[in-house]
Order: C-alpha cells, then structure tokens, then sequence
C-alpha cells in the first residue's frame, strides 16, 4: 500500500525532521539582546512572502495520492529550528523528500508505505515556512516563542475497512502559539492551536521535552518525549461515533469527552553526506490514552503505533 506522510499534531516544537541537524551542531544566532532586531518595519516583506507561499505549501501536501490520511499523530515532520551563521544570507532554502512505513491513520493496525516532498524557506529564522506550517519566532534570552499557522492532515475511511462507512476527516488548518525553552543539551516546549477552517475544528495542546545524546557537545542524535491534549471536537472527529456512524460500519456507538489523547518518544538524528546533503532518520512511538485508546475506532486497530522514516535534504 502506498500512503503519505504520517501528518501529527505537535506543530514547530520542532522535534521530527528526520534530516535536520541537532540543536548541538547548530550555528550562531545572529539576533542578539532581545527584540533589537525584530523591527515590525523589517518583519512586513517576509511575512507576507511566506503566507503567500504557504496555500502552495499545502497544495505540495495534498499533492501525493493520500497525502493527509495518515495519523496525525505519528509523524509530524517540520524542521527543527537553525540559528543563521553571522555574516550568512539572510535567507535560508531548503528541498527534499521523506519516506518511511507507519500507520495508515490514529489507532489503525493496517501500516502503509509512505512519502512526501520537504521544503523550508526562512528569513534570519525568525520568519519560518515549511511544507506543513508557518510561523514567526521571537527570542528573549533561553526562550523561543511566537504565534503559529499550521496545516492539519484528515483521515479517509478508505484507509481500513475496518472503520468503512466512518466518514472522512477533512484537512484544514490551525492557528495558535509555542513557546520552547533551551539549556544545556536540554528543552522543554509548549503548544497549542484553534483550527479555524475545515477538518475538525478543535484545541489541541502539547508538551514536550527533548535531549541531545550523549550531550550537547557532541550529539548524535535527540531523543524527545511528548504529551497531547484535545478537546471534544477533536475527539469527536477522530475517535467518536455516533449512530449513523455505526450503523454505517458496525462499530459501537462512541462519544469520548476532551482530555489527554496520547504520548509518543521519538529519536531522530542526521549526518551531512555531502557538501549540502543531509542525510536523517527518525523512529517514533505513540501510544493513545484515556478515551482516545478506549474508543471502538480504536478497539477495531491498536492504540499502539510506530513510525520508521529517512529523509534526504539539500540545503542552498
């Protein structure tokens, strides 16, 4: 079976680009003491830029054959945050593609093959697109932080015969703020966004925490752990079936409340094989909770799942 990239929720926590360098290796911040630089003057030009690319972004997402289908859960892949080198472009560009295997949708058995085009376009990594998401970041001392727009991957019924006659989730798009806080090898990153249009028109929260291994010296890698929260909307769209559901599918009848809905732990790590080329990979496991893992959807699938994924990427 041929499938796309497992969407998930945590947004520019930044934690799950199979080919992005961690934070050890990363360069120099060229914006120093505070807001100095962040002028609003400055900030207009590349933020209306980067939201006009973003509808082309999330064309590029709906672009392979079930390109949101897959959990949004298991495999958000946004790049993680780069500091630009002093005297470097202002601009920073990337390309690539992401493949790997998971689960076809949140709490199936059946897994898929998946894949998907990357691209990151930022300026002075303070105004940051990617192929899913766009934001604006601010930095004051450890803290990054600023407001977010994100696109939300659906789920088809097509995906397992299990849940035919479900309906589908459509995509759409979520609105909202992070906040991430670094110290020595160590960050600890908070989130939550409103979708605003289409899909399922819920609040989703997460918090995080990640380390680089061995250490922030000289790290091979970064191991993160996350918790995610949904309110009734979400749940209800994802996990919830009502009577002219079941008796579409044969499932039970299903109305979960708002609440925690998973927690995953994730490795990724990348090495540059080339001048330019990045080569990564990633692992991931989720597990749903609390009413999440107790829905029929759910008891018909697993509330256990796994992401495997490489990612090839060259930076300009």
């Amino acid at each position: 079976m041929s499938a796309t990239p497992p969407g998930r929720s945590a947004g520019d926590n930044d934690e799950n680009d199979p080919y992005a360098q961690p934070e050890g290796n990363m360069k120099l911040g060229l914006i120093r003491g505070g807001f100095s630089d962040l002028r609003g003057d400055t900030l207009v030009g590349p933020v209306i830029g980067c939201l006009a690319l973003l509808m082309t972004a999330a064309g590029l997402l709906a672009a392979p054959a079930r390109a949101q289908e897959i959990s949004p859960e298991l495999g958000n892949e946004e790049p993680v945050e780069t500091d630009a080198e002093e005297g470097a472009s202002d601009w920073d560009f990337s390309l690539g593609v992401i493949g790997g295997f998971g689960p076809e949708f949140e709490g199936s058995d059946e897994y898929g093959f998946f894949w998907s085009p990357k691209a990151k376009i930022a300026w002075r990594d303070t105004v940051i697109l990617t192929e899913s998401s766009f934001r604006v970041q601010f930095r004051r001392g450890r803290f990054r932080f600023g407001p977010k727009i994100k696109y939300e991957k659906g789920r088809s019924d097509d995906d397992d015969n299990d849940i035919k006659g479900v309906g589908d989730v459509d995509p759409g798009f979520s609105a909202g703020a992070f906040v991430k806080y670094k110290f020595d090898g160590y960050a600890l990153t908070a989130e939550a966004r409103q979708e605003f249009a289409g899909g399922h028109g819920g609040l989703i929260g997460e918090l995080g925490g990640e380390v680089l291994l061995p250490d922030a010296d000289s790290p091979w890698g970064k191991l993160r752990a996350e918790l995610t929260m949904a309110d009734n909307s979400y749940m209800d769209e994802f996990f919830g079936v009502n009577a002219r559901q079941s008796a579409n599918s044969g499932l039970q009848p299903y109305d979960p409340d708002g609440g925690l809905k998973s927690i995953s732990v994730s490795w990724q790590s990348s090495y540059e094989v080339w001048s330019g080329w990045s080569l990564g990979g990633r692992i991931q496991y989720i597990r749903l909770l609390d009413q999440a893992a107790d829905s029929s959807i759910v008891d018909v699938g697993s509330p256990n799942g796994a992401v495997v994924a490489i990612g090839l990427r060259y930076e300009f």
